[in-house]
């Protein structure tokens, strides 16, 4: 069967209503109420002024600011009004920014500007606020004027508040003691306050813009960072950076820097508190000179004392002691002489006696004075001596270590180290009440090593060196005149650690 042909009726689509134009005068119309909507939008207040300054329109917020403020009166700023006699009025009440708005707005009119822009208080009912005129010619065929009155109270406040601030700042470095010198994030001077001229002798035209290099030159810093300038620029709070400076007629000073920051409306500026520690170096120099002189007195004193402690421990040793003993064999010898009566035999025991006693007490004040053992037989038979009779004496038992060590110590090192372990057996009997106690002897590498330790009461480390103990000043002064580390560790209830290495390569 053939196909059917399609109904060419059917086929057709059916035409749309057609749109009736609109008539010039609506769409004028919608225009109109189309810009009303846009200037009631607005939250600025926006008045629109012919060329003679009559205003022919003004929005919703422009209305309802003048109902609020009421200075002028509403219908002096509503449609019909002449804005330029409202300001003329105002001018000639004193205000003057009322002056400047109206040779603005004029200036616009004429063509003679392009545009007009003021700040200006506003006093708006009991409170004082801040607006921005702007003022844009109109466009079209007549003249006129597009007036917007832009209410920036808040900012205008943070600003305020920001340059009292700024001159709070300025006037506090500027009354700092010490020279003060500021600079912008281009690391260019922007500040400097008085002192600055008398330390370096620029005034403050000649610094102004320069770079910092000018008072500091970059090579005589000792700013731990690679880049000193980043460093400054970054305001990392610092006190104390001991750096050199450099005057007007290019001589060198040591000067004493802290470095701080202030935040402030042009940015962040970089502030160096700059000290002349001149005649404090002078002053330090001379206390070390001092110092150093007192040191090498008291090593001399050192010295000394221990080389009359092994003058007289020697003579005690061979004189008096040997001279006693005789003196007690002789009275031996009188004893047994029968030809003596008993009752004189009896007395010459006793005397005999007091004789052996008085040699034994002089030989233990010429070993207290210096123990021949010492130099006779060397350093760990002495501290071996010396523990055994601090044990017989304390009933405390002693350990006592030590490895192999040179065939012969230097005099001075031996003595060192007998007389620290000495002092400090002897402090561990007046005040530690321990129950272990131990002494090490070592040698590693090229240094010897002394310890002494106990589980004792223990003590305050800072109040013993407030105190300074005449103790512990010799055993320090020992350690320094031999360059030798000596260090205690103590804690109450934890007993003492004392501690001293001396180098042999001397």
């Amino acid at each position: 069967m053939a196909a059917r042909k399609p109904n060419k009726q059917s086929a057709v689509r059916p035409r749309k209503a057609a749109v009736p134009p609109r008539r010039s005068c609506d769409l004028a119309a919608d225009l109109e109420d189309l810009s009303d909507s846009i200037l009631d939008s607005l939250v600025s207040n926006v008045a629109v002024v012919n060329s003679d300054g009559t205003i022919l329109a003004t929005n919703k917020a422009w209305n309802r600011f003048a109902r609020d403020n009421g200075n002028p009166p509403p219908d002096a700023v509503s449609a019909g009004a002449n804005y330029l006699e409202v300001c003329r009025q105002a001018a000639a009440n004193g205000d003057p920014e009322a002056k400047f708005a109206m040779e603005g707005i004029c200036g616009v009119l004429r063509g003679v500007r392009s545009s007009f822009h003021l700040e200006y208080p506003c006093l708006a009912g009991n409170e004082e606020r801040w607006f921005v005129m702007d003022v844009a010619p109109l466009k079209g065929a007549d003249r006129g004027a597009v007036i917007i009155h832009s209410d920036i109270t808040d900012r205008k406040v943070a600003e305020l508040a920001a340059q009292t601030s700024e001159s709070m700042i300025h006037a506090l470095l500027a009354a700092a003691p010490q020279s003060v010198v500021a600079m912008g994030e281009d690391e260019k001077i922007v500040f400097i306050n008085g002192n600055v001229k008398d330390m370096f002798g620029y005034t403050k035209e000649e610094l102004l813009g320069k770079p910092l290099e000018v008072l500091i030159p970059e090579r005589h810093w000792e700013l731990p960072t690679a880049n000193h300038k980043a460093q400054l620029a970054s305001t990392q709070k610092g006190n104390g950076l001991s750096i050199e400076a450099r005057r007007k007629d290019g001589s060198l000073f040591p000067v004493e820097i802290g470095l701080g920051a202030v935040q402030t409306a042009s940015g962040k500026l970089a502030v160096a508190f700059v000290s002349d520690i001149t005649q404090r170096r002078q002053m330090e120099q001379i206390a070390q000179a001092r110092a150093e002189e007192v040191r090498a007195l008291a090593a001399s004193l050192l010295t000394a004392q221990e080389e009359e402690r092994r003058r007289v421990s020697r003579e005690l040793h061979d004189q008096i002691c040997q001279q006693l003993a005789s003196l007690a064999i002789e009275m031996g010898g009188l004893v047994a002489d029968e030809a003596i009566s008993t009752r004189m035999q009896s007395r010459l025991k006793a005397l005999q006696a007091r004789i052996v006693r008085a040699s034994e007490e002089t030989r233990h004040i010429a070993y207290e004075l210096h123990p021949s053992v010492l130099d006779d037989l060397g350093l760990v038979a002495s501290l071996r001596d010396l523990i055994h009779e601090f044990s017989k004496e304390t009933k405390i038992a002693v350990k006592f270590t030590h490895n192999a060590l040179p065939a012969s110590l230097p005099r001075e090192i031996a003595s060192c180290l007998y007389r620290v372990a000495r002092e400090s057996l002897q402090n561990i009997k007046k005040h530690a009440n321990p129950k272990n106690i131990g002494v090490a002897l070592t040698l590693r590498k090229d240094t010897i090593v002394l310890t002494i330790a106990d589980d004792g009461v223990g003590f305050d480390m800072a109040a013993i060196t407030a105190r300074g103990g005449l103790g512990l000043i010799g055993m320090q002064e020992r350690a320094r005149l031999v360059n030798g580390k000596l260090a205690i560790d103590s804690r109450p209830g934890f007993g003492v650690r004392i501690g001293l290495e001396i180098p042999l390569d001397q």
